[in-house]
């Protein structure tokens, strides 16, 4: 018997909590979609007349750019790394690649 510690309790709230994740993201998603073209449309008054929704609009938009920033960085790394490696095989075969 395998070793676990949880109780198969645990086991379904983890399972509940996973399912609940997955429907706040798509509700996520589907809330920056309207806030988005909203805003895109300059038909924002939905965004400054539900109560909460421009402090959570703020804040989405600044968690987004933070994480295509983060992303860019993993990315322009990722491209260093290959151009470097290219470099190093192409040094081995004669050749200049980049």
């Amino acid at each position: 018997m395998p070793c676990r510690d949880w109780d198969e309790t645990s086991r379904v709230v983890e399972v509940e909590s996973s399912t609940q994740r997955k429907k706040i993201d798509e509700l996520t998603r589907m809330l920056c979609a309207l806030c988005t073209e909203q805003q895109a449309n300059g038909t924002g008054n939905l965004i400054l007349h539900v109560p909460g929704l421009k402090a959570w609009w703020v804040q989405h938009q600044e968690q987004d750019r933070k994480r295509l920033e983060a992303e860019k960085k993993v990315l322009d790394r990722q491209r260093k790394t290959d151009e470097e490696a290219l470099n190093i095989l192409a040094k081995k075969l004669g050749k200049k690649v980049l």
